[in-house]
């Protein structure tokens, strides 16, 4: 299976001058929002893990320009759970 970091970044301009890249980074720099309103329970963290485990990242973890976890959170606990050591973001 490949490595995450094998991937080339991604650029996608939106058309309205805003351009959106897909990048790796390293999950110890990413910083989940402690107000964020939604919990995962251990299970649902244990399904999406093995859902990664199966699939690969469908979905990015949505991050702002800080490395602050906009969206995505239990993908975040799940790349933990799993030993990864970075994500697509």
């Amino acid at each position: 299976m490949a490595t995450y970091s094998q991937y080339p970044a991604t650029d996608v301009s939106t058309g309205d001058g805003i351009a959106l890249a897909i990048v790796y980074r390293a999950l110890d720099k990413l910083k989940p929002d402690p107000k964020n309103p939604r919990k995962h329970s251990v299970r649902q963290v244990r399904q999406i893990a093995n859902s990664i485990r199966q699939f690969g990242f469908v979905g990015v973890i949505l991050v702002d320009s800080d490395g602050n976890v906009i969206a995505g959170h239990g993908r975040l606990h799940a790349a933990r759970q799993l030993g990864m050591t970075t994500v697509p973001v």
